[in-house]
């Protein structure tokens, strides 16, 4: 377990603020590392570290999402809306996860853009489902450095 992740929510920290804080800036912290070796172009530990930072994100949300309804929230419905103003508030963790693994999935799938891919050896053009790396969905997009999951689509 790194230092970001020791960082709880349960029991709820009188100074949630600022603690909230100091694990986002140990995540950011953790990106950048990371960012460090997915630009190595080395195929294993850029997926590893892409993953890694995407589930970083992702236990934040989780964990976020444990923190329960203040005593104020004493009926159903306070305690609805409690969880709602979270989920909301927090959606953005889901997203960054999201656009990490859509890239780190997308460095195997352009091969024009991936110097991943360019440097497989021969014969590695197709992915387990058989479909040319290349090969798109109709409708999908990839996420590339820089990019966000909002302004590929």
């Amino acid at each position: 377990m790194c230092a970001r992740e020791r960082i709880r929510f349960a029991p709820v920290p009188s100074d949630f603020a600022a603690v909230l804080e100091q694990r986002c800036q140990l995540l950011l912290d953790a990106q950048s590392a990371y960012s460090d070796a997915m630009r190595a172009y080395d195929a294993h530990w850029s997926a590893m570290a892409g993953f890694r930072v995407g589930e970083l994100y992702q236990k934040l949300h989780e964990e976020l999402m444990q923190v329960p309804a203040p005593k104020s929230a004493d009926s159903a419905g306070k305690r609805q809306l409690f969880e709602g103003a979270m989920r909301l508030r927090y959606s953005i963790l889901l997203d960054k996860a999201k656009a990490m693994m859509d890239h780190t999935v997308a460095m195997g799938i352009e091969p024009a853009s991936s110097p991943l891919v360019a440097q497989s050896p021969p014969g590695a053009g197709h992915h387990r489902a058989g479909h040319p790396v290349g090969a798109r969905r109709a409708g999908s997009a990839a996420i590339h450095p820089g990019t966000t999951a909002s302004r590929a689509r």
